[in-house]
C-alpha cells in the first residue's frame, strides 16, 4: 500500500512537471517566495519568446492589469495584443523582487525594465510593479498587475 502511494505521488509530481513553464515550479503544494519570483521570471521569458500559449496558461481569465499611464486592460485585450504582434517584448530586467505568500495568494513587488515594440515603435519601460498570483485548481496564475512609472535611467 505504501509503495502504491509513493507511485501515485511520483505520478502527480511528474505530470505537474510537464505543465507550462510558468506553473511548473509550484503546480503542486504551497509556493515559496522563491517559487513566486521564478513564476515571474518564467512569465517574462514567455513574453520575450512571444510564447502566447504559455502566457495564456499562466494568466487567470479574470486578470486585470493597470499600466504605468493608468490604462486598464483585461486578459482578452492583453492576449489579443500579444497574439497580433502589436506588442513585442525584446528584453526584460527584473530588480528588487520581494515575494510574500499568504496561503493561496502571493504578492510580488519589484522593478521592471524592458525594451519593447508597440505598434511598430520601440520604447522602454521603467516601473515599480505589484503582481498578484492566486492558486486555483490548475495551479498558480497571475490575477492582477499594477505599474507605477519610474524615471528613465
Amino acid at each position: 500500500m505504501r509503495t502504491l502511494g509513493l507511485v501515485m505521488l511520483c505520478t502527480v509530481v511528474c505530470l505537474a512537471a510537464g505543465r507550462g513553464q510558468a506553473k511548473k515550479a509550484v503546480a503542486v503544494g504551497q509556493a515559496t517566495p522563491a517559487d513566486v519570483e521564478q513564476m515571474e521570471r518564467d512569465r517574462q521569458d514567455a513574453f520575450i519568446k512571444g510564447d502566447a500559449d504559455a502566457i495564456d496558461r499562466a494568466t487567470a481569465d479574470s486578470y486585470v492589469t493597470v499600466s504605468a499611464t493608468g490604462t486598464v486592460a483585461d486578459k482578452i485585450r492583453m492576449m489579443a495584443n500579444i497574439r497580433s504582434g502589436r506588442t513585442k517584448v525584446l528584453s526584460v530586467t527584473l530588480e528588487d523582487l520581494s515575494a510574500r505568500v499568504y496561503g493561496d495568494v502571493a504578492v510580488l513587488t519589484g522593478i521592471y525594465r524592458d525594451t519593447h515594440v508597440t505598434s511598430g515603435e520601440q520604447g522602454e519601460a521603467n516601473s515599480r510593479f505589484i503582481r498578484v498570483f492566486a492558486r486555483g485548481a490548475d495551479g498558480w496564475e497571475a490575477v492582477a498587475y499594477q505599474q507605477t512609472a519610474l524615471p528613465a535611467r
